[in-house]
């Protein structure tokens, strides 16, 4: 407390508009839980599932109603999505462009697709339609994303987050010049190489964010 011509001064009164440091602590890390739940969900069902091949099948396939541990798959992708849904909306408060604003909106569409993946399992007509929105606003979001970080003067990580969404996109687009060229493969590995992309996007949004809280 210091002194001013008119007194001491009051203490300095928090912003109303900032968020409380122990929620933003937990939103920060939304990203980062996401993934660990996404993941520990996929490869330990990979693991239970003897009859799975990464060559031959789709990961849906692990979450199809009879499988002994669906619910494993199927959930670690619904809280994944929310908990990534969460982070998205965290992310977009540092949003500061319109392309910025694009970006989120479109990762959040993914996100919440990610999180209909697995509340509506294989079979369920629903599925198809939540899982090719899954990859499709992805790709695009993290080139939205990554642009709006290269035209704020970011070009290093904003270039990374665009090749991530390109990788997302070939890795769809050479199964598909498999599948042309014979028996269309299982696209367990395509779909991995999405939730790769994903992953690989939260690391620097997150350090991101964490850079603007100090900031504060």
């Amino acid at each position: 407390m210091s002194a001013t011509p008119d007194g001491p001064e009051s203490p300095r009164r928090p912003d109303p508009g900032r968020i409380p440091d122990p929620l933003d602590r937990a939103l920060t890390w939304s990203g980062a839980a996401a993934v660990v739940v996404s993941f520990v969900a996929i490869v330990a069902s990979t693991l239970l599932a003897p009859w799975f091949s990464w060559t031959g099948n789709a990961l849906s396939e692990l979450g199809a109603p009879g499988e002994p541990y669906a619910w494993l798959f199927n959930w670690g992708l619904i809280l994944g999505g929310l908990l990534g849904s969460v982070f998205v909306c965290r992310v977009a408060l540092e949003s500061d462009s319109v392309v910025g604003w694009a970006g989120s909106a479109l990762l959040l569409a993914a996100t919440g697709s990610l999180a209909a993946v697995g509340a509506f399992p294989v079979g369920d007509p629903r599925h198809g339609p939540a899982a090719v929105a899954f990859f499709v606003f992805l790709t695009y979001g993290l080139v939205a994303d990554g642009s709006a970080r290269v035209l704020a003067g970011r070009p290093r990580t904003g270039l990374l987050v665009v090749w991530l969404g390109m990788a997302n996109a070939t890795a769809w687009l050479l199964w598909a010049l498999v599948a042309a060229a014979g028996d269309a493969p299982g696209v367990a590995i395509p779909e991995f190489v999405g939730a790769l992309a994903m992953a690989g996007w939260v690391y620097p949004a997150t350090q991101r964010v964490r850079r603007s809280a100090a900031e504060d």
